[in-house]
């Protein structure tokens, strides 16, 4: 089954604007058409701004994790169930009686616009919790990531590739064969898929793998990886199959990637670009506790398979790592090879892929990786009895404060512990009535 989201002669539900201490937020409901109601634009009342929460952590609990997923980040708030009409005075909807005429594969749209940003969430009826009593909804929703579909009003067509196309052309060493001559590169796919899920102000990217894109002009043989173009499962042209290959890319990186407050972001989690930085002090939190403790692991293994089409693979693998003897769980992080995408060097006026052309992962990136996933699950570095760093939680006062790509240091004279050291969020919950920041952290 395939989720649709609304498209012609569209029900529109506004909020109207919110304001609260760190700006301005709107939230719209748009449903499809309804035959049972006659006008097409209404207001509703928002009885809680609720909040927007983002769980980077892919799984919840240690264990053995046969593979890893993306957690999207979710949207809640509540409405009263009466609507108003803007379209005829006086006349009255019940949102419950509109979205019960709905399918089981409808789509809810809610388009949260925060300041000059604006994102997407989802939902379908069976996410819509209705109190008889206080005649009032609760909406739970998802980032368009989840349901593979594409931004409310947006469009995915080969279009949005115009002069970004490239030549990759198979080479068995003898004599170059077969082109391949609508490949994009991998950066390019993400960033108009970003744009794609949301109304995006600023989108930040960052990445040593997928670090080549059409106007970067590649110098002769750089390596790049390269979405490989397939008569079938095109990702230029089929939503869904990009939804696949941008959620490949950013397993394989450990990246987080979303749409939030207006900002787009592709980000690793090891990565410490001085643009996604920004330091908290004492007067920033409301609430922080300190949790030096270890995960109950015994042995740590991970294995993940890069490559190409063509069988050229590299493994980035650690294989039962003792953290703790005495630990109760092991923990086992596998991911497949990365279906769709293959490895060329920059030739002269195309881009050549066989099977001699993988010339390996950058510098240092497999050793990135693996330290990346263990600060995940709070294994040092090092040896099993090397300090895996704190792991702090608490409020942030300010929902401007750290924006959802960033990482934070903390400032001088909040804890010994913690002063002056670099963390990256594993959970975020923007609380806009609030306006405050819910936040578990982890140093790295």
């Amino acid at each position: 089954m395939s989720f649709v989201a609304p498209t012609s002669n569209v029900i529109a539900i506004t909020s109207g604007q919110q304001t609260i201490a760190s700006g301005n937020i709107t939230i719209t409901i748009n449903i499809k058409d309804l035959v049972s109601v006659s006008d097409s634009n209404f207001t509703m009342d928002v009885i809680d701004l609720g909040s927007i929460e983002l769980d980077f952590n892919y799984i919840e609990d240690i264990g053995n994790v046969n593979e890893f997923t993306i957690n999207v980040p979710r949207l809640e708030f509540q409405i009263r169930d009466e609507l108003t009409s803007t379209d005829t005075a006086g006349v009255k909807e019940s949102f419950v009686e509109m979205i019960s005429e709905l399918d089981a594969s409808d789509l809810i749209v809610a388009k949260v616009q925060f300041d000059s940003g604006s994102d997407y969430y989802y939902t379908t009826r069976e996410q819509c919790e209705f109190s008889y009593m206080d005649r009032k909804v609760k909406l739970q929703l998802q980032h368009p990531i989840k349901y593979g579909a594409i931004g409310f009003g947006k469009t995915w067509d080969a279009t949005r590739f115009t002069g970004k196309y490239i030549d990759l052309v198979f080479d068995d060493g003898d004599n170059p064969t077969e082109t391949r001559n609508n490949s994009i590169h991998t950066k390019d796919l993400i960033v108009e898929y970003l744009d794609a899920t949301g109304d995006s102000t600023n989108v930040q990217y960052y990445s040593e793998l997928y670090n080549g894109s059409y106007t970067d002009s590649p110098q002769i043989e750089d390596q790049i990886v390269i979405i490989g173009s397939d008569l079938v499962n095109r990702a230029d042209t089929d939503f869904s199959i990009a939804s696949n290959r941008v959620r490949s890319a950013a397993l394989s990186e450990a990246a987080i990637i979303g749409n939030v407050l207006g900002y787009g972001f592709f980000v690793p989690r090891y990565s410490k670009n001085s643009e996604t930085e920004t330091t908290l002090f004492s007067d920033d939190f409301s609430e922080l506790e300190l949790d030096i403790s270890f995960k109950n692991v015994r042995y740590y293994s991970q294995s993940i398979v890069y490559g190409g089409l063509l069988g050229d693979t590299e493994t980035v693998s650690v294989s039962n790592y003792l953290v703790n003897e005495f630990g109760q769980n092991n923990v086992d992080v596998t991911y497949g090879s990365m279906t769709g995408y293959t490895v060329a060097n920059r030739d002269v006026s195309e881009y050549v892929y066989g099977n001699d052309q993988w010339g390996g992962l950058p510098a240092g990136f497999a050793t990135k990786i693996i330290n990346t996933f263990k600060r995940i699950f709070r294994i040092a570095d090092g040896s099993p009895n090397v300090d895996a760093g704190s792991y702090i939680s608490g409020t942030i006062l300010g929902i401007d404060k750290l924006k959802p790509y960033q990482y934070f240091s903390v400032g001088s004279g909040v804890h010994p512990l913690v002063d002056n050291k670099d963390f990256r969020p594993a959970y975020l919950k923007y609380k806009f009535l609030d306006d405050t920041i819910e936040f578990e952290a982890y140093e790295f």
